[in-house]
């Protein structure tokens, strides 16, 4: 009534045994096509394992030293800086720059920098949310870096992160923001709004 086979497809081949023991309780659960797919699978993965593991098989890199920590050889460095005239006051987020890491390349934030220049009147008051830094990473904020509502470090001293605390990966998109509240409107005027990310990128 359950024939007892191994139904055949291209590229599939016939495994000897199978993930799936038979229960002699339910005749109806026969081997099929996804056993013979997951016999193939952990035979690819023995194969694997018995060469030296994907450390051997994909010949990554290996460092003495946390690359974050200490630029390995192959290392480069990041130095993304831009500046834009102050944006209008209205509550939204104003692009700076964007950046991306390199396919294959991981890397490392050791420092930011955000400035305001100073304008033909007004006083920016640290603190007051009139300009808010914000720094993302794809669709999210960098954990801590998302409401800098202060300057940061200067174009000859940017501001240090400690040393490769945030991990960048291969294809990430880094953005840097501003956001002028509409309260701003009497209180700075003119001037442009720098912000800049440090650190170094190494290969995979």
């Amino acid at each position: 009534m359950y024939p007892n086979f191994y139904p055949t497809y291209a590229g599939v081949s016939e495994p000897v045994g199978h993930w799936c023991p038979r229960d002699p309780k339910r005749p109806d659960l026969i081997p099929n096509r996804f056993n013979a797919l997951l016999q193939n699978e952990a035979t690819l993965w023995d194969s694997i394992a018995a060469s030296g593991g994907l450390q051997a098989c994909c010949r990554a890199k290996i460092y003495t030293s946390p690359p974050w920590v200490t630029p390995p050889d192959g290392a480069k460095r990041i130095n993304q800086v831009g500046a834009i005239a102050l944006p209008s006051p209205n509550d939204l987020d104003t692009l700076i720059w964007s950046y991306e890491m390199p396919e294959g390349y991981d890397g490392c934030l050791t420092g930011v920098m955000c400035i305001y220049n100073g304008g033909t009147g007004g006083v920016f008051v640290e603190g007051s949310t009139d300009l808010n830094w914000r720094f993302s990473c794809n669709a999210f904020w960098l954990d801590g870096f998302g409401n800098i509502q202060t300057q940061l470090g200067s174009t000859q001293d940017p501001w240090s992160n400690d040393s490769g605390t945030i991990i960048l990966q291969s294809g990430q998109n880094i953005r840097a923001w501003v956001n002028r509240s509409s309260a701003s409107a009497g209180t700075i005027v003119g001037g442009n709004i720098i912000a800049g990310m440090f650190g170094w990128r190494w290969p995979r």
